[in-house]
């Protein structure tokens, strides 16, 4: 059907479509930006949330605290601290009771409301506990533990606001927040721990590994806080943490880890009470940060909400009226390049160009054929420029693999030439290497000749010495040495034949392998020059 309409048609259906386009795309816009802006108000509503629950397990932190103390010494101290500190407690629990009771769960998942359900569950026990806890019926363990998985309910509530936030600046100063809520928690427990060890005047079972672990823990959110948290927080955080009761609390947690116990636990319980309500003054700053922070995007989520769906309503007319206009212009234009374009796919004659008697895109569409067209012709101009090149490439490349052959079977022969000579000079060293081993017999043969010789020369002297009637005697062994004597020089000068018969072999063969080292090291070179050569080919 699209087929059969104009260009015209076709412009104006075009234009219909882009407005029902733009129509929608500002539907969604709005629908985006509300969904934007409902959950910047859910989370602002969990963050209300957090703020009322770090108020509450503020004070059922010290409640623990003073309950731990108050079964350690079995009711000695903490008897005044600990009614007071439930009315604190329940004051808290109030305002917490009031939040949730006003609060609407159904903007939220329903994990959330379970979790609160699960919160109020264990609360309907704290009138129990403290009972037991005043009267001693509870171990210590079964008291830190209500009280700890009563906050650790109430704190995995606190990080759902950053994984419902889709701001990622935001949601890293609320995880940032949890993190610090949770580090202070275990602080809130090292008090409980140290209470109960200092006023029982040692830890009870578990309770050393326990304090261990929350040390810890401790450490760990609050680095997990410090690495996400904006500078002014971090700022703000060293400022605070630089008073000297922080000091003064490391240095009582060093002595119970040592095992000096001889501590006041009220004293502990104020001294790190002083430190946790500087962790609350952080996590009120933090907290007030972090409404500001909301309240700073719930601002913009509304301007920018406004921004978009103006401009978008803006530039979707603008576009609308500019296709309208153009669409005018643009038919005959088409036409007439359409005609030209036809007439020169018929023809296939490159030579010839479009002319274009209307200005703006359909001008510009028709040069940018014109030089396609060009580009066609020159490149296949060039493109026969390049085949008779590459042919003639070709041909001397032939012949350049041809030589190379050649040399490389030159070269063969001269390495087998080589190898030939080098087994014969080889042959001929292991010859003078026998010879020269004969030539150190001889010398041997020679050495106890003469030894014979300096022997009977002493036994002739003696012979003179000794008695004229041994003359006779006397002159035949002279006799003998000179005979021997004649027999030495001729031995003598067979070794100088045999050292001067191995120098000589030795010298021919060193000229012949210096010669044959020559010969291929000029062929290496002609065959290097042929190679450079011919790379330089084009």
């Amino acid at each position: 059907m699209l087929n059969r309409l104009s260009i015209r048609a076709k412009l104006l259906t075009v234009i219909v479509l882009v407005a029902l386009v733009s129509v929608g795309l500002i539907i969604r816009t709005t629908l985006q930006e509300l969904d934007h802006k409902s959950r910047f108000e859910q989370v602002d509503g969990l963050v209300a949330m957090s703020v009322v629950i770090s108020n509450f397990v503020h004070e059922t932190q010290k409640e623990r605290g003073a309950s731990a103390g108050y079964l350690g010494s079995q009711g000695s101290q903490f008897a005044q601290k600990l009614p007071a500190q439930r009315s604190l407690t329940d004051r808290r629990y109030a305002e917490f009771k009031a939040f949730v009771a006003a609060f609407d769960f159904s903007r939220y998942p329903a994990e959330l409301k379970q979790s609160i359900a699960a919160i109020r569950e264990q609360l309907g026990k704290l009138d129990a506990m403290r009972s037991g806890i005043t009267a001693q019926r509870v171990a210590i363990g079964d008291a830190l533990g209500y009280y700890t998985s009563l906050n650790a309910k109430l704190l995995d509530i606190v990080p759902t606001a950053g994984k419902l936030s889709s701001d990622e600046i935001l949601a890293k100063g609320l995880i940032a927040y949890a993190d610090f809520l949770y580090s202070k928690e275990r602080s809130g427990i090292e008090r409980a721990v140290l209470s109960n060890t200092f006023a029982n005047k040692g830890f009870a079972p578990g309770m050393q590994q326990k304090l261990i672990t929350l040390i810890a823990e401790q450490d760990a959110y609050m680095h997990a806080f410090l690495s996400v948290a904006d500078k002014n927080a971090k700022a703000f955080y060293d400022q605070e943490m630089g008073a000297p009761v922080v000091a003064e609390v490391l240095r009582l947690r060093a002595k119970a880890l040592s095992g000096d116990f001889d501590v006041d636990a009220t004293y502990w319980f104020d001294t790190i009470t002083k430190k946790i309500d500087i962790l609350k003054k952080i996590d009120d700053r933090l907290a007030a940060d972090a409404m500001d922070r909301m309240a700073a995007f719930k601002r913009g989520a509304i301007e920018a909400m406004a921004l978009s769906v103006g401009s978008n309503v803006l530039i979707s007319m603008a576009i609308i009226l500019l296709m309208y206009l153009s669409s005018r212009s643009i038919t005959a234009g088409v036409q007439n390049a359409n005609v030209q374009i036809q007439k020169i796919t018929a023809s296939r004659d490159l030579s010839r160009n479009i002319r274009c008697y209307s200005a703006g895109e359909l001008s510009e569409i028709a040069l940018a054929v014109n030089s396609l067209i060009e580009a066609f012709r020159h490149a296949l101009q060039e493109t026969k420029r390049s085949s008779d090149a590459t042919t003639a490439s070709s041909e001397t490349l032939r012949t350049r693999a041809d030589q190379l052959s050649e040399n490389i079977g030159k070269e063969e022969r001269l390495i087998e030439t080589i190898n030939a000579l080098v087994g014969k000079v080889d042959s001929e060293i292991r010859a003078s290497e026998a010879q020269v081993n004969a030539t150190t017999a001889d010398l041997e043969e020679t050495k106890h000749v003469l030894e014979a010789f300096v022997q009977k020369l002493g036994s002739a002297v003696d012979l003179i010495h000794g008695s004229s009637e041994r003359q006779g005697e006397i002159a035949r062994k002279m006799e003998e040495l000179t005979a021997q004597a004649a027999e030495i020089k001729n031995v003598l000068g067979v070794i100088s034949d045999i050292a001067d018969q191995t120098n000589l072999l030795a010298l021919n063969a060193a000229i012949e392998a210096d010669r044959q080292i020559h010969r291929a090291f000029r062929t290496k070179q002609r065959d290097r020059l042929f190679h450079r050569g011919w790379r330089g080919l084009p």
